[in-house]
């Protein structure tokens, strides 16, 4: 007997439809599909995002005014040391510096040299001595900030510093007046920790180094024989890159988004540099700066 699929089918009756099939899977409701995928994906905090700041402030030290100070020596270029600063104590050490660097000396300048010698050496064991008037360094500068977490933040720029100082030798029918001026561009790094907010303010202390290149210096020497006859030489001073080290405190105000205003009290600590030039910072290498400017952030 011949047995065909199709006449099994039809003797099983027409009552079994597609739907009845063991191969139809269950539909489960949208709702819970919804509540399936949400506990299988795991969940991503987004990334917090930090401001970044930009500062422009201006800077001096905290006294009133320069220094002046007596110093118990002359203070030359030698020409015969590739034009190094130095220092003559005795009239003996003024000869000798005379006979290693008169030839390499401007004319006018080796005469009054002598004529200073001649007129007001009597023994070369006597001391020389200048007076030194420092001005107050000024400092301008520009500082990016980038703030790492709630309270930290990065800190570097530039800054641009202009020191000036004046020195005086009185002598016997002369006088010697020096004017010395060193401009540095300087690079910042610092770290910043936020100590107290409120409101609009906010106060954080701060501290870091400061890496300082000379980009400009000249000397000035004005030679005064009598109120008729004077002679001014102009050249430049050797001046050498500067390291310093700073720690201090601030308070900012927001005056409005972006915009806010600071005062930030520093304490400077500057190392000598080998140089052998006298300036501030020199006689100052502990210095108390108050810098002052607008701050925007975004």
């Amino acid at each position: 007997m011949t047995f065909h699929v199709d006449s099994l089918w039809r003797r099983m009756g027409s009552g079994i439809a597609m739907e009845d099939s063991l191969y139809r899977l269950p539909r489960l409701p949208e709702d819970k599909l919804m509540a399936l995928n949400e506990i299988a994906t795991p969940a991503v905090k987004p990334r917090k995002s930090y401001p970044w700041t930009f500062n422009f402030g201006y800077a001096s030290n905290a006294g009133a005014g320069g220094t002046l100070s007596n110093l118990d020596y002359l203070s030359v270029v030698d020409y015969a040391n590739g034009g190094a600063a130095a220092k003559l104590y005795t009239w003996n050490d003024y000869i000798d510096y005379m006979n290693r660097n008169a030839a390499l000396m401007d004319s006018v300048e080796r005469a009054k040299q002598y004529y200073i010698a001649e007129n007001n050496m009597t023994d070369g064991n006597a001391g020389l001595n200048e007076t030194a008037h420092h001005d107050r360094p000024k400092t301008f500068g520009l500082s990016l900030n980038k703030q790492l977490s709630p309270r930290w933040i990065f800190g570097t720029g530039l800054t641009y510093t202009k020191l000036k100082s004046e020195f005086v030798s009185e002598y016997n029918k002369a006088e010697l007046r020096k004017v010395q001026k060193i401009d540095y561009v300087g690079v910042p790094l610092r770290l910043t920790y936020r100590l107290w907010s409120k409101g609009r303010l906010n106060a954080y202390a701060t501290g870091g180094v400061t890496f300082e290149m000379p980009v400009h210096s000249s000397l000035s020497k004005n030679y005064i024989i009598t109120a008729d006859s004077s002679y001014t030489l102009k050249g430049n001073v050797k001046a050498r890159n500067q390291w310093s080290v700073n720690f201090g405190v601030g308070v900012q105000y927001k005056v409005f988004k972006p915009f806010s205003l600071y005062l930030e009290p520093n304490m400077f600590y500057y190392f000598r540099n080998g140089s052998g030039l006298e300036t501030y910072r020199t006689e100052h290498p502990f210095m108390l700066t108050v810098p002052f400017g607008l701050r925007i952030t975004w």
